[in-house]
């Protein structure tokens, strides 16, 4: 290795080391935040490159995600995700953008959000990416399916209120494995409802995110993909989240997984192959389900899960 290959080394590094100081320090300095945990990767980590062109070079991928939380709980979450990313080899950029719309009555909000980053090249087995990424966000409150001691108090009325945030990440990819770290909604979100007379606020924690795993090429072009999620929140126990996937071939996927919290996760889907005029590209469609074992708390019931993705050349 020569020595302007190990100074660059050595900067990649350095540069990944100093965004996790910083992501550090910034939680001294913000009110609380949150993002939930259905979330697509690109907005609890917009440093990440995108699986379909880390497996199979296929820079667009397209997502759209319905998520049913707590069945057995009367207006539990539901949750839809729109999510389109863009990888450009050559000039070492990711770009995207997302739309949510989450409903647990008798709150909701819906979300825009833009993301970009940077990629850091030292070989084409070691890399590291900056990301950012920006948006605006509607959060809604039904005051009037609310019941409450007093009458015409304010959190009796149907309002709204509009916010923007932006979330900071880093990446670092050493031949088939990767770590991220995250700080998602790096903004406070106070959301503060006020009158003449009266206040009321609802406030989102934030959550302090990391990421490791691998994507270990088998034979017959299947993959073993194994990842571990690590999320923080302040005054609560350390959540670990593991998930185990092997995908066969282009043809079909199966997943397992486990949290601290007590989840089970199970996940099954298959792929299809298109092929246009000049490229060719893959659908998938998945199923998730979840399922808690809880030894203390209520129980809110299980999850579910519907994915659909569609990647291409171009």
């Amino acid at each position: 290795m020569s020595l302007s290959k190990n100074k660059q080394m050595k900067y990649i590094i350095t540069t990944f080391f100093i965004v996790i100081l910083i992501l550090t320090e910034g939680k001294t300095q913000q009110l609380s935040a949150s993002t939930p945990t259905w979330s697509t990767s690109n907005i609890e980590n917009p440093a990440l490159i995108h699986r379909s062109y880390l497996k199979y070079d296929l820079p667009l991928s397209i997502d759209l995600n319905y998520r049913y939380q707590w069945v057995n709980i009367e207006d539990s979450p539901k949750t839809a995700i729109g999510n389109i990313q863009y990888f450009n080899d050559d000039n070492h950029i990711a770009m995207g953008a997302t739309i949510i719309n989450d409903a647990t009555n008798p709150t909701s909000f819906t979300g825009l959000v833009i993301n970009g980053a940077y990629q850091l090249v030292f070989n084409k087995d070691l890399y590291a990416t900056i990301g950012l990424s920006g948006g605006i966000y509607q959060y809604r409150v039904k005051g009037d399916e609310l019941n409450f001691l007093e009458g015409e108090d304010i959190a009796s009325q149907n309002i709204s209120k509009f916010y923007p945030d932006f979330s900071i990440g880093a990446s670092l990819y050493i031949d088939d494995f990767f770590i991220g770290i995250s700080l998602p909604q790096t903004f406070a979100i106070d959301l503060s409802f006020r009158d003449a007379n009266n206040d009321f606020n609802i406030q989102r924690v934030r959550h302090y995110n990391m990421i490791l795993g691998g994507i270990f090429s088998l034979y017959n072009d299947s993959w073993l993909e194994p990842s571990l999620n690590v999320k923080y929140l302040p005054n609560l126990p350390v959540l670990v989240d593991a998930l185990l996937k092997y995908e066969r071939n282009e043809i079909f996927w199966l997943g397992v997984g486990g949290a601290t919290s007590g989840k089970v996760h199970l996940e099954t889907g298959f792929i299809l192959q298109s092929y246009g005029h000049h490229s060719g590209g893959l659908f998938r469609l998945g199923y998730g389900y979840n399922y808690f074992f809880n030894s203390y708390g209520v129980n809110f019931g299980s999850a579910h899960e519907i994915k659909l993705t569609y990647s291409k050349v171009n």
